[in-house]
């Protein structure tokens, strides 16, 4: 029973060394568009969270995909319970 505890604590630490080893060397990636990095961020906004608000939202994200391209949402902030348009950024 002990031996079995030993073995499962041995692989969570191994899981967690791997995994903080993997997220550093992700963190030290540099972001640029060479690489394929992909990041999004928000382009407009705010508004209201209500259907006009919406519908605001959602024709100026399909305005904004639509002039550059880049594919966009609306994104709703729970802290301030606004609406935002986002974009991807590769």
């Amino acid at each position: 029973m002990k031996f079995s505890r030993v073995v499962v604590a041995a692989f969570f630490a191994a899981l967690m060394g791997l995994t903080v080893a993997t997220a550093s060397a992700h963190a030290q990636a540099p972001a640029s568009d060479e690489v394929g990095v992909m990041g999004w961020r928000i382009v407009a906004g705010p508004y209201p969270n209500n259907w006009a608000g919406k519908i605001e939202c959602e024709a100026n994200a399909f305005n904004y995909a639509r002039v550059t391209g880049r594919e966009t949402g609306c994104l709703l902030d729970a802290d301030t319970n606004y609406l935002w348009v986002w974009a991807f950024f590769r």
